[in-house]
């Protein structure tokens, strides 16, 4: 079964660990063939009750977790609030010291060339890890892969808004 997945604002934040997201959409009446707005309102699971009002958010479907709320925010592992309010990308800074201590462990051009699958690689342009000269040689060697640089973005995307799943969904289907 594909998870539906949609994106909206978030209207209500009081409850413990959920969350109320609108989604608005447009529909086009089928008689009178006029455009009409449409919202409807989800119950979806915050773990770690970051979502605020007005928060625009992602959130996928997901087992049922109460007798109404079988959604879940995609990004909630992926970033925190700070003290001022601000949202910003939540990782362990510490996992750069096994690319320090260890530099050579990563030198995998040998068994990158015999890589046979379609590859995609999506890089942030921001990325200090993913060089360009790299990204480039990946494009040129083993299966030949398909680069995609996101504009805007650090290390790599955190593939929870429609136009990153749209370059996944266009690779999986042949189409990048």
């Amino acid at each position: 079964m594909s998870k539906r997945t949609f994106q909206g604002v978030v209207v209500k934040a009081s409850a413990n660990k959920t969350v109320v997201v609108r989604v608005d959409r447009t529909v086009r009446h089928p008689r009178y063939n006029r455009v009409m707005s449409r919202s409807r309102t989800y119950p979806v699971h915050d773990e770690a009750s970051t979502a605020k009002v007005g928060d625009r958010v992602t959130f996928v479907e997901t087992r049922p977790l109460s007798k109404t709320k079988h959604w879940r925010l995609l990004t909630e592992t992926s970033m925190r609030r700070t003290a001022e309010g601000k949202v910003t990308p939540h990782y362990d800074p510490k996992m750069v010291m096994q690319f320090e201590r260890y530099p050579n462990d990563y030198e995998l051009w040998d068994a990158y060339d015999r890589v046979i699958a379609p590859t995609l690689c999506l890089r942030g342009e921001d990325s200090d890890l993913l060089l360009p000269d790299t990204a480039e040689e990946m494009r040129k060697r083993g299966p030949s892969a398909v680069v995609v640089t996101i504009a805007g973005c650090g290390h790599a995307p955190a593939l929870n808004v429609p136009e990153q799943f749209d370059l996944v969904r266009r690779f999986l289907n042949g189409k990048s």
